[in-house]
């Protein structure tokens, strides 16, 4: 295998044991050796050891003295509990938004919806992934409010936004789904607003359902293969 390169490598491993996890390659359960995770991408067990850090802090691996760390339970009841934690989060967000008070906000979004649009275009995953994040980054940070904003952190917005568009082939859906929020935004439609984040979330719950599962049936066949 290709060794990492070493520019932000703990961010790197981080990346690649997340991609482990989620297509199952990692069983829950299974044991994640630092040791063996260092020598197969050559890097340090330092790295690895921050990397598992960030996937403890998303909820995707678990620490325990005398075990060391195990890939968490990824089921439907964990998927669907993040997407409800972003819908209150943001929904509340909404609640007190005000296109008046926060016209850089809005043509900030614009700008970054825009871009969405062009990363789909060009095929550009990993930016439509940042753009995405950046998108509702800033109507969260729109209410200026530090609690808010950590719980928007840990409830890890930037991870779950990386699976959902990894989980669909068809990268415009997702500039086209941020349309109508960033519409009603505009209206000071808070009613239509608030409605349309939560179907924007049900639908990303979907999304990565349908290829969670497959993932799953995918793996079941290869072990009875």
């Amino acid at each position: 295998m290709a060794k990492i390169n070493k520019d932000k490598i703990s961010d790197r491993v981080c990346h690649y044991l997340r991609n482990k996890i989620l297509t199952l390659e990692y069983q829950p359960g299974e044991h994640i050796v630092e040791l063996k995770v260092a020598h197969e991408l050559g890097v340090s067990q330092a790295s690895v050891r921050e990397a598992l850090q960030m996937l403890e802090s998303m909820c995707l691996v678990k620490k325990e003295p005398y075990v060391g760390c195990t890939v968490q339970q990824f089921d439907a009841r964990r998927i669907r509990q993040a997407y409800e934690m972003r819908t209150m989060l943001e929904c509340y967000v909404a609640s007190r938004f005000s296109a008046a008070e926060n016209k850089h906000t809005v043509d900030e979004m614009e700008m970054m919806l825009k871009k969405m649009y062009e990363d789909a275009e060009n095929n550009e995953r990993e930016d439509l992934i940042k753009d995405d994040v950046r998108f509702h980054e800033l109507l969260v940070q729109s209410v200026d409010n530090p609690v808010l904003e950590k719980m928007w952190d840990v409830a890890c917005a930037q991870q779950w936004t990386y699976i959902t568009i990894n989980s669909k082939e068809d990268m415009s859906y997702f500039p086209a789904s941020h349309d109508k929020i960033l519409q009603y935004l505009k209206e000071d439609n808070i009613e239509a607003l608030q409605e349309e984040v939560r179907s924007h979330f049900v639908n990303s719950y979907y999304i990565v359902m349908e290829a969670f599962e497959d993932s799953k049936k995918k793996k079941e066949k290869k072990k009875a293969d």
